[in-house]
């Protein structure tokens, strides 16, 4: 949407008030386009974080640059990242989402965040174990021997400790 005036925005900004109350920023991706971060809590400590086009405010598909879902596993302390979804590849909106899932656990007192990426992920997108990897997590290969109900099987598993005294990234190969 083009608006002509900051009237025009504002205008459009009453009925979608549901929307913009969830609203924690906004970021760039590499080739300048801005988008809203969006973070809901949709149950207690668990979230899923948007980012949609700016500068509109509808939760229109199409309008949704890409997700992703975090939130508590065990305890209070240990976090994961459950499903990346991206529209765009290689335009930094996968890696927005990342460094907002890393900081909202922080910020909520997470000491880890984990996740898996799994054999259909690797299929799609080989690049994912080294990208966590870039962004500070340490991968293993290799994990559980189990598959999923689909019959994918987990082919790296990743893990940031946020614990304030430690930084720790990397890749470790099994």
């Amino acid at each position: 949407m083009n608006y002509e005036n900051i009237e025009d925005w504002l205008a459009d900004l009453r009925p979608n008030w549901q929307m913009v109350r969830h609203i924690r920023g906004m970021t760039r991706d590499r080739k300048g386009k801005l988008y809203w971060l969006y973070i809901w809590e949709y149950r207690p400590g668990h979230f899923r974080l948007c980012l949609y086009v700016w500068p509109s405010l509808s939760f229109s598909d199409w309008l949704l640059a890409g997700w992703l879902a975090t939130g508590v596993t065990q305890s209070p302390t240990s976090w994961t990242i459950d499903d990346v979804r991206v529209r765009h590849k290689q335009r930094g909106v996968g890696t927005a989402l990342v460094k907002a899932a890393i900081a909202l656990a922080r910020r909520r007192g997470a000491q880890e965040l984990s996740g898996t990426v799994i054999s259909g992920d690797v299929r799609d997108s080989p690049f994912l174990p080294e990208w966590y990897a870039r962004l500070g997590f340490t991968v293993q290969f290799g994990g559980e021997a189990d598959t999923d109900p689909w019959g994918l099987s987990t082919h790296a598993t990743f893990r940031m400790d946020l614990s304030p005294a430690t930084s720790s990234s990397g890749m470790n190969r099994m």
